[in-house]
């Protein structure tokens, strides 16, 4: 877990569902062929990739990416912060917790 800007950075929890896919939504990367369920559940906790969130003081998810290996590179997906938390730092931070 790593705060930065305000944002705390931590790995998926079963919780967050919900919240993800409406941030998804509202960033407008859900797209007809890739249900956000299935991709969750494909990514979240696996040994080559993961889904960390970014979780304001109040709690409130504002800040993802979908992150993935598949040997030779490295993916970054649904990279999204929340419009009325942009500006803050927040998506530098949840990319660079997906490099790490």
């Amino acid at each position: 877990m790593d705060t930065t800007e305000g944002l705390t950075i931590r790995p998926f929890e079963a919780g967050d569902r919900a919240a993800v896919i409406a941030l998804w939504r509202a960033c407008g990367l859900v797209v007809a062929h890739n249900d956000p369920e299935t991709d969750i559940d494909r990514a979240a906790g696996r040994a080559n990739s993961d889904v960390l969130v970014g979780v304001t003081a109040d709690g409130r998810v504002a800040a993802s990416v979908m992150v993935g290996h598949d040997g030779h590179r490295g993916w970054l997906y649904y990279v999204a912060v929340a419009a009325d938390a942009r500006g803050r730092g927040h998506g530098r931070a949840i990319v660079a917790a997906a490099e790490a």
